[in-house]
């Protein structure tokens, strides 16, 4: 799958997933947002827009868009399947969040990852040494940071600007977090308020931004990012990048049965008793 906007069929696809804000939105700037499974039409339209490249916020999403699980277990749509399931059978949204994320944390640990693309590494590296200001942005809770150091670690990438330690050093505590070149947005946390925070804080230590582009795939995450820099009459270039969703079908009782398989292995429970037959399906 890939194209833009204008493309016929696949706006509609969009514009059926999209509020009519988003739909108005995109309308106008359909020519800077790519739907596609290849990272390279982004990184092509990055490397052809007439910014200079040390004004350049490139932001990336990490899973699924940089960086994957292996197996189903450990994925984005694993974690959100199971948040709603537990919230069907009677939980809280934040009990569900609460008790996913605790989970969340021992599977990432443990499970093994991988590149979603081989060539999406090779463009942040490249941009980075070009001198463009390279940011990732994700929905893992702030207590993750060492687990998604590590697994970044093991892929050999690190998003780098000289403008880190800076924007770090202002970051507001409870908003959210920001470390080692990453934006933590946990459910707790309004995204659109923390990115403000973050557009603020970059330029306030002297960024210089004449574009914004932002790989995700996610098209309420590209929206929000499209919609700031279209008000901050800034350049965008965008992706709704579907290479590592359309490599896999997700399925219940495997996820589940991997769980349980990482539990024996582990040798100790990982769901807590309360919760264990939400996640027996195909056992």
């Amino acid at each position: 799958m890939a194209g833009k906007y204008r493309n016929g069929a696949l706006l509609m696809l969009v514009l059926a997933a999209l509020g009519v804000a988003s739909i108005v939105f995109f309308h106008r700037n359909s020519s800077d947002v790519i739907i596609s499974d290849s990272m390279s039409e982004f990184i092509d339209a990055v490397d052809k827009s007439s910014t200079k490249e040390s004004n350049r916020l490139i932001l990336f999403d990490l899973d699924d868009t940089v960086l994957m699980s292996s197996q189903i277990l450990g994925t984005p749509t694993w974690f959100y399947h199971m948040v709603n399931i537990l919230r069907q059978s009677g939980a809280a949204k934040s009990e569900a969040y609460n008790v996913m994320r605790e989970i969340d944390r021992v599977v990432q640990d443990q499970i093994q990852i991988a590149a979603v693309e081989q060539a999406t590494l090779s463009a942040i590296r490249n941009w980075s040494h070009q001198g463009a200001h390279l940011f990732a942005i994700t929905s893992r809770p702030p207590s993750f940071s060492e687990i998604t150091n590590k697994q970044l670690e093991y892929i050999n990438l690190e998003f780098l600007s000289p403008y880190s330690s800076c924007i770090q050093q202002k970051w507001p505590a409870g908003f959210g977090a920001f470390a080692n070149g990453i934006i933590y947005v946990d459910f707790h946390h309004n995204r659109a308020e923390v990115l403000a925070q973050f557009f603020e804080l970059a330029q306030r230590c002297g960024m210089i931004i004449d574009l914004v582009a932002h790989a995700d795939d996610q098209v309420r995450h590209v929206s929000e990012i499209a919609k700031f820099a279209h008000e901050a009459r800034k350049g965008f270039v965008g992706i709704i990048y579907g290479r590592a969703l359309s490599s896999r079908e997700f399925r219940l009782a495997e996820s589940n049965k991997q769980l349980y398989e990482l539990e024996q292995k582990l040798g100790h429970k990982i769901i807590p008793d309360q919760y264990r037959k939400i996640f027996a399906e195909g056992l």
